[in-house]
């Protein structure tokens, strides 16, 4: 959550003559902090696309996102010797691409940790299947000379942007730098547990039978394109009437500037997002949930939040409710808010959360699906080439220790997607 940055020397040069990130270069001091090089996306994408122009070209010639793989899926189906019982398989990735792959994964990772992918010349950002948070050590809050009081503060905002409450309140005193690097490790924990939870949500939008979302998305989908790509992205309904990260304006729905195809294409985007709890959509492909809010100023809430969903007021002099009665009104409330827009199911949705250090069944899916759609888009407008999915099913082993049969079953959930029958969901007895 805290970073620092040291200036930092270039590793080779570009064809334009420019320092570029090789992809065997080892991780530096600034970049294990979580920042981004110092000059910039653009210098480092220039140089990528001046060094790898043959996969730049395949890749992006059809306007989509392209995502970033696994080194180990790259590896996997670069080399056939792999494989422990179909040897008789080509490999799918050729050296060149092989190398081309592994350098965009490079690049992604050391810009930002949440960068996953790149669209229209930017990265795409989505920290629920990013790298976690470089953590910060006893010896880093030693070094910059951090004491509480400069991190009491930090650790508040941080805790309120995951959704989760901050840290107690300590007495002013020296403090260590063994205290602070304890307080930033238990933050992590919280917030890695927290996005297992958003990560299980998302699984239940895309897969889930009883899920509206993706017919939805679809229909949008299709109606933007016929309008000539009206969204900005990523699409959020705080951000309307305001400059979005791709550089366009995003008007709001009732903008005299929007013809009324386009208006009420914008009133459905922002309908969406709201009936599915989300914050905003990263990509077509990445709807990224809202979470919980805590002690956020309601005029902020109101600019984000459906107006139509319901909240819970405490006076500052109120005893009331607390304990289970808070714990029930809570459920009431989500209960009457999941009914407000629409939802089908359980609220709240069980089984999404996972377990400490691992993600539920639905969290799982995502993270597998995520890298089999990335590959899969590597070869568009043909079938998959012969072995891809036997392949995968393998890395999928080693890369999230899962046995072979786990790994059968997490991907029944989501496999339906790339065939006409549609996802299955997690089947509940």
């Amino acid at each position: 959550m805290i970073a620092m940055a040291r200036k930092k020397k270039p590793t080779n040069e570009s064809p334009a003559g420019r320092p570029v990130l090789a992809p065997d270069d080892p991780p530096r001091p600034d970049q294990g902090c979580g920042l981004p090089p110092l000059d910039g996306w653009p210098r480092v994408w220039t140089d990528f696309t001046c060094r790898y122009p043959a996969w730049v070209t395949e890749r992006l010639a059809g306007g989509e996102p392209v995502y970033r793989l696994p080194n180990e899926v790259v590896d996997h189906l670069a080399d056939p010797t792999r494989l422990t019982k179909k040897k008789n398989l080509s490999p799918i990735f050729t050296t060149a691409q092989a190398d081309a792959e592994r350098a965009f994964t490079h690049l992604c990772r050391i810009y930002l940790p949440d960068v996953v992918g790149v669209w229209n010349d930017r990265p795409v950002r989505y920290g629920l299947l990013g790298d976690p948070p470089p953590r910060v050590t006893s010896q880093q809050v030693t070094g910059h000379g951090w004491d509480r009081s400069d991190l009491n503060d930090v650790l508040r905002q941080a805790c309120e942007i995951d959704g989760i409450s901050g840290p107690p309140p300590r007495p002013r005193r020296a403090p260590t730098a063994a205290a602070i690097s304890r307080d930033l490790a238990e933050l992590d924990r919280r917030a890695a547990t927290y996005r297992q939870e958003l990560l299980g949500w998302v699984g239940w939008l895309l897969f889930d039978p009883k899920s509206t979302f993706r017919g939805r998305l679809a229909e949008l989908r299709d109606r933007d394109s016929g309008l000539g790509g009206v969204l900005s992205w990523p699409f959020s309904p705080g951000l309307l009437n305001s400059p979005a990260p791709d550089g366009r304006p995003q008007p709001a729905a009732g903008d005299a500037r929007l013809g009324e195809s386009q208006a009420r294409l914008l009133e459905d985007a922002v309908r969406l997002v709201w009936d599915h709890q989300l914050g905003q959509l990263v990509t077509w492909d990445l709807p990224d949930p809202q979470g919980v809010l805590e002690a956020v100023p309601l005029g902020l809430a109101a600019r984000i939040l459906n107006p139509e969903h319901h909240v819970l007021v405490v006076p500052a002099f109120s005893n009331r409710p607390g304990g289970e009665e808070l714990a029930q009104f809570r459920r009431r409330l989500q209960h009457t808010n999941a009914h407000t827009t629409g939802l089908v199911g359980n609220f709240p949705t069980p089984g999404i959360a996972g377990r400490e250090g691992a993600p539920s069944d639905y969290g799982r899916a995502v993270q597998l699906w995520f890298v089999e759609y990335a590959t899969r888009s590597r070869f568009p407008g043909r079938d998959v080439p012969r072995g891809l999915v036997a392949r995968l099913r393998e890395v999928f082993a080693a890369l999230y220790e899962l046995t072979p049969e786990r790994v059968q079953v997490v991907r029944r959930v989501y496999a339906g997607l790339f065939l006409p029958t549609g996802p299955r969901g997690i089947r509940r007895r």
